[in-house]
């Protein structure tokens, strides 16, 4: 998110020795060795890519609208239940920042369709005191790499187009399926924010007029945060509905991103029952089994199991 926000970017089994007498080939082996055969032979033309495509960042944006890959599959997360580690630099903001996650979190999950997210806080030994003035690091290109862990961060943004930002979603993906397998929130350390009260203004975001505020330049982390959530679960931006938590634009003091409009709501629950081509060969009041499909570790295990078979037989 950006006060001005960004335009939307361009997510053997080894053979053991064995020194035996030789002995003349029991009938019919050879057709034991012929099925073998047979069944490897199917088994590699059958066999599927062995280096599949790791997934590349790619800041979320663009539309609030369900996106998919060229295969047809949306672009979402696939898990039922998610962890989002909170770093101990995002309490630079408030000691009781970790709160401010919590609650963007559960704007989050009213409706069931969407996984749920267990918040992980930082380590409270790092906080930073009030007579600390470390910087918080830097965020460049070559920090972009996937570790496992969805976390919420602090960061200087140093992207190309991204140093004025708000906060940037950074979400990790399978370029075939759509599945999200991670995705980490920046905090931009080169802007001011503050958990702010609940301000009973409710005006739309940058509007060119808004109502006098007494917060100055400061921005609502939860508000942002809130927003940030959104493209954590694989939203992009709205850019029609300015009163929406996933409009493109957020002003200061504003804290009405803090709860989710209908717009918000739509999107979500499109998005995480929209139908995946994989979903779309169960339609039905019965499963019609595929001809002619074997899989391919049922066709080495069926290899290994006649090994077996014409050794016992053989020795």
């Amino acid at each position: 998110m950006r006060s001005t926000y960004p335009k939307p970017a361009s997510l053997s089994l080894q053979p053991t020795a064995r020194t035996s007498v030789p002995r003349a080939a029991r009938r019919g082996s050879r057709l034991w060795l012929l099925a073998l055969a047979a069944l490897i032979v199917g088994g590699l033309t059958l066999a599927p890519e062995t280096d599949p495509e790791m997934p590349s960042a790619q800041i979320v944006s663009g539309r609030a609208e369900v996106r998919y890959t060229e295969d047809g599959y949306p672009q979402r997360w696939g898990k039922a239940e998610l962890e989002l580690t909170v770093e101990s630099g995002l309490t630079q903001i408030a000691p009781d920042a970790v709160l401010a996650v919590t609650r963007a979190v559960s704007a989050w999950q009213a409706q069931p369709e969407r996984p749920r997210i267990r918040v992980l806080g930082g380590d409270a030994r790092a906080q930073r005191t009030e007579d600390d003035d470390t910087e918080a690091p830097r965020l460049d290109e070559a920090d972009l790499v996937p570790d496992g862990k969805n976390t919420v961060s602090y960061r200087r943004l140093n992207l190309p187009g991204h140093r004025k930002d708000l906060a940037i979603t950074v979400a990790y993906a399978d370029p075939r399926t759509g599945e999200v397998v991670e995705a980490d929130i920046f905090v931009n350390a080169r802007r001011d924010f503050a958990l702010l009260g609940e301000n009973p203004e409710h005006s739309p975001s940058c509007a060119a007029q808004r109502p006098s505020t007494q917060c100055g330049s400061v921005y609502d982390l939860q508000s942002v945060l809130t927003h940030e959530l959104g493209h954590f679960y694989g939203l992009g931006e709205d850019v029609d509905d300015p009163l929406s938590t996933m409009f493109e634009c957020t002003s200061t003091c504003e804290t009405h991103k803090r709860q989710l409009s209908v717009p918000d709501k739509g999107s979500a629950a499109e998005l995480y029952l929209a139908e995946s081509p994989r979903d779309a060969k169960n339609v039905g009041c019965s499963v019609q089994r595929q001809p002619g499909k074997i899989p391919f570790r049922g066709l080495l295990f069926g290899g290994f199991v006649l090994l077996m078979f014409w050794r016992r037989k053989t020795q």
